[in-house]
């Protein structure tokens, strides 16, 4: 049964992370230099490293990828997830090709609010997918190709002893331990 349950969190984590977002990516494919499609992407699957990990609490070992299209250098997200040693909950790093800005403008998010992660301006969102649950948070800050998304997704099966709904405040203590680890 569990199993099954992990299963369920592992789709609505690798589903819940991708966003519908309008207008277009940072940089048009034609373009090239920092952030643009003909550059790869910041892969967070292989360029998290083991320290940034025991930082922010979460087992390397429980890695799921989200988005990593076979290496592909066109595409405009990558992510992966780990669980955190401290709660039942995954943490994911999603580096994408949208500006701060065009992550508050996505009609597929509520924002929540400003935070502070190290020196980097953030927003918390949510997924509108996800209103009645509360069970996620996206804290997202800029890097030279586009955003990071730090999100955190509360199993649902443990639903009932979430402590924060959503889970912003969580969600934002392990992006600014991460912070550190990730380009900027």
């Amino acid at each position: 049964m569990s199993a099954a349950l992990t299963g369920v969190a592992v789709v609505g984590l690798v589903t819940g992370c991708t966003k519908e977002t309008t207008g277009t990516p940072a940089a048009s494919p034609t373009t090239t230099g920092a952030g643009h499609l003909d550059e790869a992407l910041w892969n967070p699957c292989n360029l998290v490293s083991a320290d940034a990990l025991q930082a922010a609490k979460l087992d390397p070992a429980s890695k799921v990828t989200g988005i990593d299209v076979n290496g592909a250098v066109n595409t405009t997200e990558k992510s992966c997830a780990w669980t955190s040693t401290e709660g039942p909950y995954q943490v994911g790093v999603a580096a994408d090709r949208f500006t701060l800005d065009q992550v508050r403008a996505n009609t597929a998010l509520t924002v929540i609010g400003d935070v502070q992660v190290g020196s980097r301006k953030a927003v918390t969102s949510e997924d509108k997918q996800d209103a009645s649950d509360k069970l996620t948070c996206d804290v997202s800050f800029p890097f030279a190709q586009g955003t990071f998304d730090v999100y955190l997704y509360w199993r649902y099966s443990e639903r009932d002893k979430i402590t924060q709904s959503p889970p912003c405040g969580l969600a934002l203590s392990h992006a600014v331990a991460l912070e550190p680890f990730l380009p900027k």
